[in-house]
């Protein structure tokens, strides 16, 4: 099992999971115990949290955002497995991890993606949209880069 989640933030409900993606089926059990490890909070930027068989590897970065408080959104990317932590999966994630950061630093209004319960133009709607699709495929390409 390997999955792939993108959370933001949020002061009042804490951690929002925003994508998630896997490569076959999660188990409720399994998305709990998830759950759990991604609202972990941590003193430093990256953190690998180990409980019963799930190993989580999580990257915490910022990125712009007009629409939140200090113009600056904190978000959390995290590759979830149930293989036991090692050198080779955390280089891995630190590597693409920093790719994915780089993307989201790169596209325009991709705070957007995470506010998806506002009403936008038709116009706004279509560059939400495609700003969507754009990271949900790179998520998907971490996971189905990952051996």
């Amino acid at each position: 099992m390997k999955s792939v989640a993108l959370s933001t933030f949020d002061s009042v409900q804490g951690p929002v999971v925003h994508f998630f993606v896997t490569d076959g089926f999660v188990s409720e059990a399994q998305k709990e115990e998830i759950s759990s490890m991604i609202n972990f909070k941590a003193a430093k930027d990256y953190f690998i949290v180990r409980v019963d068989q799930i190993t989580c590897y999580n990257k915490q970065f910022t990125i712009r955002a007009s629409m939140a408080r200090g113009k600056v959104e904190m978000l959390m990317i995290s590759l979830v497995t149930d293989k036991f932590p090692s050198k080779k999966a955390e280089n891995y994630f630190l590597i693409e991890a920093e790719k994915f950061i780089a993307f989201m630093h790169g596209e325009n209004y991709v705070e957007l993606v995470f506010h998806l319960e506002r009403e936008y133009k038709p116009a706004e709607f279509q560059v939400v949209e495609q700003i969507y699709e754009k990271t949900l495929q790179n998520l998907k390409d971490i996971i189905d880069r990952f051996v």
